[in-house]
């Protein structure tokens, strides 16, 4: 076993270990105003950075399409998953991604400060056809047509962060010590309320005018469906409600969307007519 795949057992067992009383559903895979502007700017807030893209996301809306609970347990504070700013900088070597919450508890003392929040920001880097699928099975959702993602920045704690193409294998199966994808993208929390990811800029590049954002923000848990805590009908303890026990619907609490529009959170992540899987757009641009 890898030295990196030992300290993420090792995290995990932690967690389960002062988690006395766990409930076994966490164990179970489920069986089934005006519309916020994204405000490109070019303001250095600090270091040498430069922001190029930043966007407000409305407070309260962390409850997916409009229905979701949060699991019962008291350490599931309010605002956990409610995504408030989303901002994008870059320095010379690299690419930063800070994500504000309401709240950024971390009751098992992850490394990263954080043990709550698994987010996925998925990059349309330029033109391409891209990927219209999710880097492996867990969100529930599927990208817009001709507005698919070039990369993936995944956040998760317990060392579950790194940059991935859109060639990850469709199987949902991570490579053998993850090695086929080396690019580990530093995690940690900041300021009391955010979340700040770096990744290499050689990596990706340097964000431009083109560049899109899909930012999916659902609940960590280590045997769910790529790491999404999931959402289902009833909900309990240690998982949301409000949903479906069908796996139909998605795992996914807040997006980065405006309050009102075609296009608002509630709308997107709506479970279509056709019971197909919904259909999300990234955020940037006009």
């Amino acid at each position: 076993m890898s030295g990196s795949r030992g300290s993420r057992l090792a995290g995990v067992l932690l967690a389960l270990a002062m988690a006395v009383g766990l409930s076994l559903s966490v164990l179970r895979l489920p069986t089934q105003a005006p519309t916020p502007r994204s405000v490109p700017v070019t303001a250095a807030p600090r270091g040498g950075e430069r922001v190029v893209f930043e966007m407000a996301d409305p407070a309260g809306d962390d409850r997916g399409p409009g229905t979701y609970r949060y699991p019962q347990d008291p350490s599931f504070l309010p605002g956990t998953f409610d995504l408030r700013r989303f901002r994008v900088s870059v320095d010379a070597t690299a690419v930063h991604f800070r994500l504000t919450f309401g709240a950024v508890p971390n009751p098992w003392s992850a490394p990263e400060g954080f043990g709550y929040q698994r987010v996925d920001i998925y990059l349309r880097t330029g033109a391409g056809k891209g990927r219209l699928t999710p880097a492996r099975p867990g969100a529930n959702v599927r990208f817009a047509p001709g507005k698919g993602w070039h990369y993936l920045v995944r956040c998760a704690p317990w060392g579950g962060s790194r940059l991935e193409p859109a060639g990850v294998p469709e199987n949902g199966a991570d490579p053998p010590g993850r090695e086929a994808y080396p690019v580990r993208v530093v995690a940690r929390r900041e300021g009391g309320d955010s979340i700040h990811l770096i990744v290499p800029r050689a990596a990706v590049g340097c964000p431009g005018k083109r560049w899109r954002y899909y930012v999916l923000v659902g609940g960590y848990d280590a045997f769910g469906p790529d790491e999404y805590r999931p959402v289902t009908a009833q909900g309990g303890r240690w998982v949301f409600g409000g949903g479906r026990d069908d796996n139909t619907d998605p795992n996914v609490l807040d997006l980065l969307a405006p309050r009102f529009s075609l296009r608002s959170q509630n709308r997107q992540l709506r479970t279509p007519p056709d019971g197909g899987l919904p259909v999300v757009y990234p955020a940037g641009g006009r």
